[in-house]
Parts: C-alpha cells; structure tokens; sequence
C-alpha cells in the first residue's frame, strides 16, 4: 500500500482537479515526468486523464512524430471568469482550428464507403438515403467525444486505452484496432489500383504498387507543416466532390425521390443488406483513434477551461461541416447509381471494378472518367489517413515511435 500511495502521489500534480498546465499535455520538469506509465496505471491510481504521462508520449516535447513538427499554436486571451464564459462563433477563430475534422472526414469517403454506396443504390434505389443521412449523424456525434477527449486530456485514444486497461486487454484492442486498419487499408488500396485501370488500363497489381509509393511519398507533406497537408487533403476532397457533382450532374436523378428516401425511414427486406453495409462503412471505429490525434495538432492552453471549451467548440462545428460535406458526395454516388441502374438485370452485380464500365455504358465515357478521377482521388486521401492511424494506434498502445517511412 506505501509503495502504491507513493505512486500515486508522484503521479498527481500539485492541484489535482486542475488541467495539465503544459501547453502540449506534458510537464517535462515537474512531478508528472519523472514516473513512466504502464499499463493500466491510470486506472489502478484513480487518475483523472488529464493527470496522466508518460516518458515515452509522442505528445510530449522530446519525442517527435510528423504531425507534432508543424504544430500550431492557438493563441487565446484569458477572460475574468474562465467558469462561466461560452465561446462565440467567428470565422476568424474557426479557421485557426480548421483542418483535423476534414483530415478525419476522409474515411468517410474511402472506396469502401464509394462501393457501399454504389450498391445501394443499384439495388435499393433511393430508399437507403436516410440511413446514409444518419449514419453521417451517429458518426458526427460519435468523432465529436473522440475530438473532445483529445481536447481536454491532451492524450489520443489509444494512449488512454493504454493507461486504463491492463497489459492483456490493452494488447488485444491494439491488434483489432491494427486488424481494422488494415482491413480498411486493403479496401482503399484496392480503390485505387482500381482506378488507375479506369484511367490507364493499368493492371491491378500495377496499381497497387504504385498507391503503397505514392502515398508514403505524400506523407512527406507533413515534413512541410500541418497547413500544406491539410490543404492538400482538402484538394482531394474538392477533387471528389467536382467529380462526383458532375456524375450527378450527368445522371439527373430524381430529385423528388431523393427527398422520399432522405426523409422516410423505410427499407424493404430485400434491402437490408444494403443497409447495414452502409451504417459498416460509414461508422469506422479506428477512425477514433485518429481523430483524437489529430486535434493535437492544435496546441492549446489546457490549463485554462475557457481555452479548452473554445477547441471543444470549434472543433465540434469543424467535424460537422466535414461530415455534412462527406454526406452530399456519398448522396451523389447513391442518387448516380439509383437513376442508372436500380431495377435492371446487373443490378446486384455493380461493384467498384466494375462501375466504371457501366456507367460509360448509361451515360457515356465521360462518366467513366470522371468516376475514376474520383475514385483516385478518394483511395489515395484514405490510405495516406489510415497509415496515420496505425501509427498512432502503435505509438498509443505500444509507445513505439516510427516515422512512417
């Protein structure tokens, strides 16, 4: 019992009930740096996440990743009364936080995402789009806690999974959250190889090969700072959502029947496949992991309330504007394929290798290569996000730091 009270007692900062005063979540020269953590010691100590540390934290200032090289400070003025007072929205301090919520917003829209959609609506028609509508919904709420926690604690989830579980528990989500990603990786690899033969007949194997080079050669944007990445990111989603628009454009769904099955909940049983493939893709849990990470890349003063309920703020309006931009390019690729192909004999036979060819033969060649412009676009932003994932997934459960070449 001494030896856990001294413990204890190293572990706690000086007030236990105020925020880390480090502006990156960690006090190099105080009390809180000088015990490393293992598994499970926040939660055999009572902890409060914010007391948590950790000599080998990639949030900390020694140890360095990609993300934290360009890092950007928040500056915020202190107010009187830090308890009471509600952030009010400007623009201006909106785009000081804009950036990890479009970031996070890209597995949302990864070829995973595009297959599901295009599925659906060759079979169901328009009548899945409300479950399209609030799965993006559920998935908002779901990456708003995941933002907040990294907000207020200045950990990421998988760092927080390490200091509550023990070593076995902690180890088993490691691989599944690892299995997950790769799972998704696969998809997204695929996706583009893909299309890379929509555009240039390429073989698949060619395709893929050359989407593992380039995507750990754009990671290399990191090394610029956070603002080129992200406006990088951000070019791939305008990229998908021209593209993706001129498809709907071409297509010319019905527009009623959009509005019918955006607003009625209704799915025949035919259909419930369809369904539940879309709420798999859309909910994508080891996007958590990231998104939590991401909004680090913002250092804030945690130790002053008001500051950390502004991120909170911001960050929850930034994460439903990216969503809500997700949901209209998944909406066209529904609609696109409603219209074209729902009710005809290869109907339930589209699939991403395949939808390619059959929209050149609805709606002409022009259709095929603005898909497969999209479709690039698309599996190149998600692979690159996903091997963030697995880094930061490893770096959380297992504190190892690799860069990711």
């Amino acid at each position: 019992m001494k030896n856990k009270d001294n413990l204890s007692n190293n572990l706690l900062a000086d007030d236990a009930g105020a925020i880390n005063s480090a502006p990156n979540g960690a006090n190099s020269s105080g009390i809180l740096a000088k015990t490393h953590m293992s598994f499970g010691d926040g939660r055999r100590n009572n902890l409060k996440y914010y007391q948590y540390t950790s000599t080998a934290s990639q949030i900390g200032k020694n140890i360095k990743n990609d993300l934290d090289e360009g890092r950007i400070d928040v500056e915020f003025e202190d107010v009187e009364d830090r308890d009471s007072w509600k952030p009010s929205f400007s623009f201006g301090r909106l785009w000081a936080y804009t950036g990890p919520g479009w970031l996070m917003s890209i597995a949302y829209l990864d070829p995973g995402n595009l297959e599901s959609d295009l599925q659906a609506g060759a079979v169901a028609g328009y009548q899945l789009i409300w479950v399209l509508w609030w799965s993006t919904v559920l998935g908002w709420l779901i990456q708003t806690l995941s933002a907040r926690l990294g907000v207020v604690t200045g950990r990421h989830l998988a760092q927080v999974c390490r200091y509550e579980y023990g070593k076995p528990v902690a180890l088993i989500l490691w691989i599944m959250t690892e299995l997950a990603i790769i799972g998704s990786d696969i998809q997204e690899v695929v996706g583009s190889a893909v299309a890379f033969q929509v555009l240039f007949g390429w073989p698949l194997w060619v395709g893929c090969l050359l989407t593992a080079i380039d995507a750990f050669t754009f990671l290399l944007l990191s090394k610029l700072g956070m603002r080129v990445l992200e406006a990088f990111f951000c070019s791939l989603i305008f990229i998908m959502a021209v593209t993706f628009a001129i498809e709907f454009g071409i297509g010319k769904p019905s527009m009623s029947e959009i509005a019918e099955g955006w607003g009625l909940p209704l799915c025949d049983e035919d259909n419930i496949e369809q369904a539940v493939g879309i709420v798999g893709a859309v909910i994508m849990p080891h996007n958590l992991f990231l998104h939590s990470a991401l909004v680090q890349t913002r250092s804030l003063r945690r130790d002053n309330k008001a500051a950390v309920r502004e991120g909170n703020y911001y960050f929850t309006i930034e994460g439903g504007m990216s969503l809500f931009v997700s949901f209209f390019i998944n909406l066209f690729i529904v609609a696109v394929f409603a219209k074209g192909f729902h009710g005809t004999e290869d109907a339930g036979d589209i699939g991403l290798k395949s939808a390619g060819d059959n929209l050149e033969q609805r709606f002409g060649s022009f259709a095929k290569y603005m898909w497969g412009v999209g479709l690039l676009a698309a599996g190149q932003a998600s692979t690159m996000t996903g091997t963030f994932a697995g880094q930061y997934a490893m770096a959380g459960f297992l504190e190892i730091n690799w860069e990711p070449w």
